[in-house]
């Protein structure tokens, strides 16, 4: 964020459906240290990157594809989207705790 000091965080409200594809998802950014006023003519620029997948535990193939992918044995661009577990733009070893506990969650 620039224009002004802060953390940023996220909020949403998932418009659930009986049918999945019907479903709607919005999201926005909350300021969450926001002084209690803001100058008039302040301007606050911030850019975002989202990443959105479905539960990992879902894929029939995800401990299969997980490893080839840390091993550089996959080199599907959308396997490499989905095994970055932790959306840091990399699929590599700090997104394996992430993954097992999605695959072994109850």
């Amino acid at each position: 964020m620039s224009g002004a000091g802060g953390r940023i965080g996220l909020q949403g409200w998932l418009a659930a459906t009986s049918q999945p594809s019907d479903d709607s998802l919005t999201v926005w950014p909350e300021w969450l240290d926001a002084p209690a006023t803001v100058p008039d003519g302040t301007v606050i620029e911030a850019a975002f990157r989202a990443t959105a997948f479905g539960d990992p535990s879902l894929r029939p193939d995800a401990a299969e594809v997980m490893v080839a992918v840390l091993l550089g044995l996959d080199a599907s661009e959308a396997d490499g989207r989905w095994a970055d577990q932790n959306c840091d733009g990399r699929a590599d070893g700090r997104d394996v705790q992430q993954f097992l506990n999605a695959l072994l969650k109850p």
